[in-house]
C-alpha cells in the first residue's frame, strides 16, 4: 500500500505507527507489560495512543519551517496551530502532575506512542522554549522515556536523524537537520521546499548540505 512506517511479520505486514506498537506489546512474551498489567490499565494506553494524534506532525512541521522563514504562512494559520499544540501539551502535562508513566506505574507503549510524538517539537520546532519551559511534567516524562536503556539502544540507529540535546539553539537544531540524512529526503519528497532550506541554510552561515 506504500505506507510508512511498516513492520513485516511472520504472518504479514503491519502498518502506522500505533498499530506497530501494539502488535509489538500484545506479541511481547517477556512480562513487559508493554500493555498494561490490567484491563483498565491497556485501556489507558488505548486512550492515550488516541491522543497522540492530538500533536499533529503537519501542524508542529509548520511551525518550524514557518519559524524559519522557509515557508512562511498565515498569522491565522500559525496562531491556530500554536493554538492545537499547546491545548495538546496542556492536557499531557495535566495528566502527569502526579504520574511518571501514562498507565500504570511502569512503561508502556503508550508513553513510547507519546514520547515520538511531541519528539519533533522539542527537538526542532522554533518555539521549542515556549513549551519546555511551560509544561515541565511533559518534558520530565520526555526525558524519563528517552533515557530508558531500551530507548536508547533503539535509538542508536537512528542517531544520524536526530539533534543530540534538544536544548540547542533553533540555528543549531537547523544545521543538524540540514546535516542530516533529511536532507536528500527532502530533496525527494519535497522538491520545491528543498531550494528554500538550501538558501536559508546560507543566508544563516550554518554550514555545508550533503547531497
Amino acid at each position: 500500500m506504500g505506507r510508512a512506517p511498516c513492520l513485516q511479520t511472520e504472518d504479514g505486514y503491519v502498518f502506522e505507527s500505533n498499530a506497530i506498537l501494539r502488535h509489538i506489546a500484545r506479541a511481547d512474551k517477556s512480562n513487559s507489560f508493554l500493555y498494561g498489567r490490567t484491563t483498565y490499565e491497556a485501556a489507558q494506553v488505548d486512550q492515550w495512543l488516541d491522543y497522540s494524534s492530538e500533536f499533529d506532525p503537519s501542524g508542529f512541521y509548520f511551525l518550524h519551517v514557518n519559524g524559519l522563514g522557509i515557508a512562511p504562512g498565515s498569522e491565522e494559520e500559525t496562531k491556530k496551530h500554536l493554538a492545537d499544540a499547546h491545548a495538546a501539551f496542556a492536557g499531557l502535562d495535566k495528566w502527569l502532575e502526579t504520574r511518571t508513566y501514562l498507565a500504570g506505574e511502569r512503561i508502556s507503549i503508550a508513553d513510547i506512542s507519546i514520547a515520538a510524538a511531541i519528539d519533533w517539537t522539542l527537538r526542532f520546532c522554533q518555539c521549542q522554549d515556549d513549551f519546555t519551559k511551560k509544561y515541565k511534567n511533559a518534558l520530565r516524562h520526555y526525558n524519563t522515556v528517552m533515557g530508558h536503556p531500551k530507548f536508547q539502544e533503539a535509538l542508536v540507529g537512528l542517531s544520524q536523524f536526530r539533534c543530540p540535546n534538544p536544548y540547542l539553539s533553533p540555528g543549531t537544531r537547523f544545521k543538524y537537520f540540514l546535516n542530516s540524512k533529511l536532507l536528500p529526503a527532502v530533496k525527494k519528497k519535497m522538491p520545491s521546499v528543498y531550494p528554500r532550506l538550501v538558501l536559508a541554510m546560507k543566508s544563516s552561515s550554518l554550514g555545508s548540505t550533503r547531497e
